[in-house]
């Protein structure tokens, strides 16, 4: 996201729109309204919404989610569903260090410590390398109150 959303203003001939990225404020007012509407509220990031409002009101609000890189992977061009070489899955999971059984898989244990940290920076090389990518970003969790519908705002 960028500046561009929180400066933004459409004009509407019933209304002048004001889009703004999301704050701590907003994450009560749409949490509930997301339930209230038998949407899931429980994996929105208030940073990533973007809030329409109307005279100082909020009216309606957008999250903007990552997909992942969007370059794709020239070797998975025309390729058939599970085709991916066996080789390469195979590798993978050889790189995998075996997670610890018994009473070293309890989370207290030295054995479960070490294998959580090991999962921490595989995480973070993974994120750091996708993170230089350029992004997918999908429009999700889009709502607009019912007072408000049928004027451009969505």
């Amino acid at each position: 996201m960028n500046t561009l959303a929180a400066t933004l203003l459409l004009l509407h001939p019933a209304q002048c729109l004001r889009f703004r990225r999301g704050s701590f404020g907003d994450l009560v007012p749409i949490a509930t309204t997301m339930a209230k509407n038998l949407m899931n509220p429980l994996s929105i990031k208030v940073d990533c919404f973007e809030v329409a409002e109307s005279e100082g009101q909020r009216i309606g609000w957008g999250q903007l989610r990552p997909l992942g890189p969007a370059a794709a992977d020239p070797d998975d061009f025309d390729a058939a569903p599970g085709s991916r070489g066996a080789d390469d899955v195979d590798a993978a999971w050889d790189a995998l260090p075996d997670p610890p059984t018994g009473f070293a898989s309890l989370p207290w244990t030295d054995e479960y410590k070490a294998f959580a940290r090991g999962a921490d920076e595989r995480r973070r090389g993974r994120d750091a390398a996708s993170a230089d990518a350029p992004q997918l970003w999908e429009l999700a969790s889009v709502f607009v109150l019912e007072e408000h519908r049928h004027r451009g705002t969505g």
